[in-house]
């Protein structure tokens, strides 16, 4: 099944047998040429993050930008994480006082970011 930008559907397929439906994982193989996505995806995905089609495709076209504009321009942490939230907020909303950008962020660093 092809998508394109702004497509946004239910999964339906199955399991890869990993625990991962069929569309993440073909979501995610489409960013696997930048080095660290792989462990980047499965880091979160443990974390219930990037569990859907949708936030596969915002992890996978925003974290190669995001580790170079931390770089560039010496955020800290706490800057980092605010970046994520202003970044990926709409698709990450998962409610009021939940920490789901600090896990971004630290996949980012440990997984993606030089």
């Amino acid at each position: 099944m092809a998508l394109s930008a702004g497509c946004s559907y239910e999964m339906t397929s199955t399991e890869t047998g990993t625990g991962i439906s069929r569309d993440v994982q073909e979501a995610r193989d489409g960013f696997l040429e930048t080095p660290g996505m792989s462990e980047l995806f499965d880091d979160l995905y443990g974390q219930g993050i990037g569990t859907t089609v949708n936030e596969v495709f915002a992890l996978g076209i925003y974290i190669p930008g995001f580790c170079e504009t931390r770089a560039q321009q010496g955020l800290s942490e706490e800057e980092a994480v605010a970046e994520v939230t202003d970044s990926l907020g709409a698709t990450y909303e998962k409610g009021t006082g939940e920490p789901w950008a600090e896990p971004i962020v630290q996949a980012a660093e440990d997984h993606v970011c030089e």
